[in-house]
């Protein structure tokens, strides 16, 4: 199995193509993030053999949380802290 981190890339390649649940051609990380991060979230852990949760938070925000660090898809690398996630917007 490929790595989360390719796994998501992976994902957000079919999304711009406009593959996915809720996928528009073209979308870009942070329209994903902003409107259909449940959707991108869940594409990824379906993707995922074992292991992954599925999280979100009061501020209306989905993510995978996988081996202890959080991925969105402005975030392929993951992070430690989920509020890394949404810290800029």
């Amino acid at each position: 199995m490929p790595d989360i981190t390719t796994i998501i890339k992976d994902t957000l390649a079919e999304w711009h193509r406009g593959v996915g649940l809720n996928a528009s051609p073209g979308d870009t990380p942070k329209q994903i993030n902003h409107g259909n991060c449940d959707s991108f979230a869940w594409d990824v852990y379906e993707k995922l053999d074992a292991g992954g949760v599925l999280e979100n938070h009061v501020v209306g925000h989905f993510w995978v949380v996988y081996e202890g660090k959080h991925y969105d898809a402005e975030h392929p690398l993951g992070v430690s802290d989920a509020e890394e996630l949404w810290a800029g917007w």
